[in-house]
């Protein structure tokens, strides 16, 4: 199946040309209560994610769970090998000898925070995202988006169009019915 043939949902795409006009247009149809609204950037944009009320995400929060968790197991697992499960005497060094275990509990700290990370991302951005059909490919070149579907309580094509109009708008594109 090509995303290509796919329809998206319906609603209404405006594409700028510039972050400012975007964020100004963000800005006025939150202050009109628009509520399913979703920017398309050819870049990070802080001012955009300000402008939309993004939270911060709960990313780092899992990775910092994860990256104690492997950690733990790590020295866990050495202190259980050495001193449970086979211990060897060595020169009558004590058999769990953290300094010894340092670099593999850093290790697999390392490995099992960077996994849990990519795992997380893509899990929390709904990756890869077969069904949803792109809007316009110059968004991921030259264009600035925002789209505004008809699902939400408040839309008005008319209002939006207004607000688009006075933000600059390069061209607006209407998906659906």
């Amino acid at each position: 199946m090509n995303l290509m043939d796919e329809a998206p949902d319906a609603g209404l795409l405006a594409l700028f040309e510039s972050p400012d006009d975007l964020v100004h247009a963000i800005e006025k149809v939150k202050k009109q209560r628009y509520r399913k609204v979703e920017a398309y950037t050819p870049f990070p944009i802080h001012e955009v994610i300000h402008a939309l009320g993004i939270k911060r995400s709960k990313i780092p929060w899992g990775t910092l769970f994860m990256c104690l968790l492997g950690g733990t197991l790590g020295f866990g697992m050495q202190a259980w090998m050495n001193g449970i499960s086979w211990p060897i005497n060595v020169a009558g060094k004590p058999f769990i000898s953290a300094p010894a275990f340092v670099p593999i509990t850093f290790e697999l700290t390392v490995l099992i925070g960077g996994i849990s990370t990519v795992v997380l991302l893509f899990l929390m951005c709904g990756l890869p995202n077969r069904h949803k059909a792109v809007l316009d490919h110059r968004l991921t070149d030259d264009l600035f988006g925002l789209y505004v579907e008809k699902s939400d309580p408040r839309f008005n094509e008319g209002e939006l169009q207004g607000i688009f109009r006075d933000c600059h708008v390069k061209e607006i594109k209407n998906f659906g019915d």
